[in-house]
């Protein structure tokens, strides 16, 4: 935490400074998760920017893109004052998370995946 000199309190979060293309995101949240990920799967590869706010419990995504060949991504593992403004914010429902790990839950046992 930093006192300015205005005396308002300034939160440093820890995050990533990322740069695609020369373009700049500051990917960061105080309490949560920032995940980045390279989808390889179709022959274009995509790049996704994201998050889990564990105090609001928000999805949060700042980038989403489809990557070509000789793209220039940089990441600098930073204390970020200030984020990007996301791209999409979105509560995250617990109720409908819930039941849905208790389903996949089930079939893993009737597998016998877990016990």
């Amino acid at each position: 935490m930093v006192i300015t000199r205005l005396g308002r309190l300034q939160v440093k979060m820890k995050g990533f400074e990322i740069f695609i293309n020369g373009r700049k995101i500051n990917a960061a949240l105080k309490i949560g998760l920032v995940i980045t990920v390279v989808d390889t799967i179709e022959k274009t590869g995509k790049l996704s920017i994201s998050g889990i706010d564990n105090e609001s419990f928000k999805s949060v995504k700042w980038f989403q893109s489809t990557l070509s060949l000789g793209d220039k991504i940089k990441f600098v593992n930073s204390d970020i004052e200030k984020i990007s403004v996301p791209e999409k914010i979105e509560q995250i429902d617990r109720t409908k998370l819930l039941a849905e790990y208790l389903e996949l839950k089930k079939a893993l046992i009737e597998e016998e995946l877990l016990k």
